[in-house]
């Protein structure tokens, strides 16, 4: 035989529970919030500061000007040193 068990939530306590009565349920928590946060950023931390990057790119351009400058190109003008 299986027995259902349901779980029905008293609605006067809910609306008992005020904003200030909640906080201060909590505020006892708040060390191990901060600790916690300030833990998991300094492990964070490490492990980018001493980890090797497993990717890396570098790249280059070269840029053969065998023409000259005709003047009404744009391109040629903005990749040009004279203006």
């Amino acid at each position: 035989m299986e027995e259902e068990f349901q779980i029905i939530p008293n609605n006067n306590e809910q609306a008992s529970l005020s904003a200030k009565d909640l906080f201060f349920k909590y505020l006892r928590f708040l060390p191990l919030f901060i600790i916690s946060i300030a833990l998991s950023l300094l492990v964070a931390y490490i492990y980018l500061r001493y980890t090797t990057p497993i990717y890396s790119s570098t790249g280059s351009l070269i840029i053969k000007n065998e023409q000259p400058l005709k003047g009404s190109d744009k391109f040629d003008q903005v990749l040009s040193n004279d203006n």
